[in-house]
């Protein structure tokens, strides 16, 4: 979170509105101070400057994968959850894996651990969701999450 915290302050656009951009001057200071969470929740930003914390934040963790993954397929990093796999049981129904969301690095690390992953969905570039299909093809590593999400009223 801490490294979260420190794009965000270092990313945000300038092009923010007056407003926001004054927001945004109570904000950041006390995200390096407090973390991010504790400055969210003593200053909630607008609904734009929020959209412009998502766009960020995604960015963020865009690149962030996108590292990651080279590094595995270059083979210099190890995810530990690879490491972790081969002193697991391995029932025939598979090791279920639950995540708070849609987790790209648990699917890789299962793959080079030499497991199949059954994400219950079937295709590859048009994937729709078909967990029989998909339980029949191989059962090795079912990687089920949780989506979470927050909710405002206006």
């Amino acid at each position: 979170m801490a490294a979260l915290g420190h794009h965000l302050v270092t990313h945000i656009p300038a092009s923010l509105s007056p407003d926001d951009t004054k927001l945004w001057e109570d904000i950041h200071p006390l995200i390096e101070k407090d973390g991010l969470e504790a400055a969210l929740l003593n200053y909630a930003p607008s609904a734009s400057l929020e959209a412009a914390i998502v766009q960020s934040t995604g960015e963020f963790i865009a690149n962030a994968e996108a590292n990651i993954i080279s590094e595995v397929f270059n083979k210099s990093r190890t995810l530990r959850l690879t490491k972790l796999i081969p002193h697991l049981l391995k029932p025939d129904a598979g090791i279920p894996i639950v995540t708070t969301n849609y987790d790209r690095l648990a699917e890789l690390a299962c793959e080079e651990a030499g497991l199949g992953v059954d994400t219950m969905f079937c295709g590859h570039f048009a994937a729709r969701l078909e967990p029989q299909d998909s339980y029949w093809s191989f059962a090795v590593v079912s990687n089920w999450w949780v989506r979470t999400c927050a909710t405002s009223s206006q």
